[in-house]
């Protein structure tokens, strides 16, 4: 029992804190450089003394980091062959080939043994790592002397007391991706709701899809609505029949948590200095469900931001050569904001490198999730979930740059290396291996 309770406060409490500060890549200033920058430093040596060692990368691994090579190549020649010398974008990717896609490579290592006795242990874990960085959001905006100093996390906590809706906690920056990352947490934490037959379990994971929806409130609604995308048409197309029996049941038992978290909330207000509870009150709620709640700028299911997006950052190519091979620039002029005015992921690649570049950086997704899809074929309803979020971050993709967030590619990379340790599908002498 002493083992067992020890090996769940590793799984469930050390794991998520270490697991957490690896996906925000928190960084301290008494520090030369963000945690996960200075874990990788410290497990590269280790990952090629493996590799030395066992002599073997597992092949979908393999053909991930080669693509992610081939596009890492592509845009250093891009950008060459322009003229430009502009590698901003360039960057993006050599984080994607070295630090994402290695610090997940760490934990699904350090994870391998228990992934084997438990495929969904990674999802419980994520779910209590993006818990706890949702905790603290919310005490972030109930209890404003627990942000973090300036001096301690560069943009750490709030800058602006005023601006309640963009807390990041312990995040680099309040944007719409960790909106992102907090929305798949809620996402993983429903997929677990449904799998577990066990009441105690159901009560446990639906608060924590509401707690951490409602974080998302605290930082962009982009992670609130995109939670709802990705659940209905999961649901739909590959869990209805699971659930059409069961509709009624599972319906009433999330209203009544939900109830019961908004009741939790009503009352922490209540706890507040009067002119900040009014300021939610008066502010956040509507801008959090502006969706519903129409004014004079912005009508039912419409939003100023998204209407921003569609009218102000939708807009596209003059001229034969861009529309091609772009314009070669990413970055702003001496690196400050971006090339093209426009927040939209597509619009800014299409200007950086044309269509036939877009759409070679743009498939690497699909093409991941063809060389990872045979080692999940004992788990096809995680398969069908990842399926579904990354095609929701395509549809979103047009607003931001989502897809190559660290925030959010994190999380897909997981899932995905997670795969080569599912049992049965590996045999015991693979776990040795990446």
């Amino acid at each position: 029992m002493q083992s067992l309770t020890l090996n769940n406060i590793k799984l469930y409490v050390i794991y998520p804190i270490f697991f957490l500060i690896l996906l925000l890549g928190v960084r301290f200033t008494f520090l030369p450089a963000a945690l996960s920058k200075l874990v990788l430093i410290i497990f590269l040596p280790i990952f090629i003394a493996h590799v030395c060692k066992y002599k073997r990368v597992n092949t979908s691994i393999s053909l991930l980091l080669l693509y992610m090579f081939c596009i890492y190549l592509f845009l250093i020649a891009h950008s060459t062959f322009m003229q430009t010398y502009d590698y901003s974008y360039t960057y993006v990717y050599l984080l994607n080939l070295v630090e994402f896609s290695f610090t997940s490579l760490l934990i699904i290592y350090l994870l391998k043994n228990e992934l084997i006795k438990d495929n969904l242990v990674l999802f419980k874990i994520i779910v209590i790592s993006i818990l706890l960085h949702s905790l603290f959001i919310h005490l972030n905006v109930f209890v404003p002397s627990t942000r973090i100093s300036m001096d301690l996390i560069p943009m750490g906590g709030n800058i602006d007391e005023f601006s309640l809706f963009r807390v990041r906690g312990l995040a680099l920056s309040p944007n719409a991706g960790l909106s992102v990352m907090h929305s798949i947490g809620a996402v993983l934490a429903f997929f677990l709701f449904n799998k577990t037959k066990i009441y105690k379990e159901k009560v446990f994971y639906s608060f924590i899809m509401f707690l951490i929806l409602g974080s998302t409130l605290f930082i962009s609604r982009t992670g609130f609505f995109l939670f709802f995308i990705i659940v209905i048409i999961y649901s739909v197309l590959f869990n209805f029949h699971n659930i059409k029996n069961n509709i009624k049941n599972t319906i009433s038992f999330l209203f009544s948590i939900f109830a019961i978290v908004l009741v939790l909330y009503a009352v922490s207000i209540t706890f507040l200095d009067k002119e900040f509870a009014l300021y939610i009150l008066d502010k956040l709620i509507p801008w959090a469900f502006e969706l519903f709640i129409s004014d004079d700028k912005s009508s039912f299911l419409e939003s100023r931001s998204t209407n921003d997006v569609l009218d102000n950052m939708i807009f596209f190519p003059e001229n034969q050569k861009t529309w091609l091979i772009g314009d070669g620039r990413y970055d702003g002029i001496n690196g400050i904001g971006h090339y093209i005015p426009s927040d939209s992921g597509y619009i800014r690649s299409l200007y950086a490198v044309g269509l036939f570049g877009m759409i070679f950086i743009y498939s690497f997704i699909p093409f991941i999730l063809l060389i990872f899809k045979n080692n999940f074929r004992q788990q096809k309803e995680i398969f069908n979930l990842l399926i579904v979020i990354v095609f929701a971050l395509f549809l979103i993709e047009i607003k931001m740059p989502f897809i190559f967030s660290g925030l959010v590619i994190k999380l897909i990379y997981l899932i995905l290396f997670s795969s080569i340790y599912y049992y049965p599908l590996q045999k015991v002498e693979d776990n040795h291996g990446f």
